[in-house]
């Protein structure tokens, strides 16, 4: 079972600017003493703190190029945009989904896993994106994927279904 789920907002890269200024910060600073307090004694021991800097800024760019995208195929990829917020799923060949619930100020990655029966997608979460507006089963129509119930418990086929824009 592949369940994971990440989140996304709009001022993330701000924040991502915060820590690097602020490590930028400490970094500078220590750096800059640990050479002065080594050329007065010539003790190498000065020079740990920079060590430890150097280990977790290469330890940070090595995990920045390890997070990879999974390269299996889309065999369907369908959207919903709602003006202000919108649904993305992709269903891939090796039977995992990433679906992308957003809105204007963030979002939410939800991956998991799926199996396809005719026209029927059952997902492995009973409410993908945590409330009832969408369920684990989504049905494929000709052009969209229906995945919220009326009030009747009908599937809706108009407003709200994704549209196909890919189907292998």
């Amino acid at each position: 079972m592949n369940l994971n789920k990440t989140e996304w907002f709009i001022f993330d890269t701000y924040e991502t600017l915060f820590w690097y200024g602020l490590g930028l910060l400490i970094a500078i600073p220590t750096t800059i003493n640990a050479v002065k307090s080594y050329k007065r004694s010539n003790s190498k021991a000065y020079f740990v703190p920079v060590i430890i800097l150097g280990l977790a800024t290469i330890l940070n760019i090595g995990l920045r190029f390890v997070q990879t995208e999974n390269d299996s195929p889309v065999i369907l990829w369908a959207h919903y945009d709602g003006d202000t917020n919108g649904l993305t799923l992709k269903l891939r060949e090796d039977k995992t989904y990433k679906l992308e619930n957003y809105s204007i100020l963030g979002g939410d990655f939800i991956e998991g896993n799926y199996r396809l029966e005719d026209d029927t997608i059952y997902m492995d979460r009973k409410e993908p994106i945590g409330n009832d507006f969408m369920n684990d089963k989504l049905v494929i129509t000709k052009d969209k994927v229906l995945f919220h119930l009326d009030e009747n418990g009908e599937y809706e086929t108009g407003f709200f279904s994704m549209r196909i824009i890919e189907k292998n």
